[in-house]
């Protein structure tokens, strides 16, 4: 080799780490940019993001709701209505002796829980009286 030529050599090796130095300060000048482009909008992105998500599920929900509006608003009654005219005679008079059946037992247990609740009361009154006898006794 040459003195010229290892000097080209050098001079463009020079040449080429002061463009590689460049090109490293320019990316890392870029990252840091892109950093702060690529972190920033996604926090503002988000709600822009989700609140389409939020408006076209309760779209989807009040469509569903609306096209079975008619289950939430129909009584049990006028299912049962709906359910007997099918039935045949014998089977109406067997379903109305077992409603009977049914709201006879339900008045039964209301008065039993009215007849506890007033024993409960008795049985209070008597332990007050006991609790004042004992009282009255440790005093003598």
């Amino acid at each position: 080799m040459s003195i010229a030529g290892c000097r080209v050599d050098k001079i463009s090796l020079l040449e080429w780490d002061v463009e590689r130095g460049t090109m490293d300060l320019i990316d890392q000048a870029a990252a840091s940019d892109l950093r702060a482009l690529l972190h920033g909008p996604s926090r503002r992105i988000l709600p822009v993001l989700v609140l389409p998500l939020v408006l076209v599920g309760s779209c989807a929900a009040g469509a569903w709701l609306w096209a079975n509006l008619e289950e939430f608003v129909e009584t049990p009654e006028a299912r049962d209505v709906a359910s007997t005219m099918s039935l045949s005679l014998e089977d109406r008079a067997s379903l109305f002796e077992i409603k009977w059946a049914q709201q006879k037992a339900g008045d039964e247990i209301v008065e039993l829980n009215r007849q506890i609740d007033a024993q409960r009361d008795d049985l209070k009154g008597i332990l007050d009286q006991i609790t004042v006898l004992t009282s009255r006794i440790d005093s003598l």
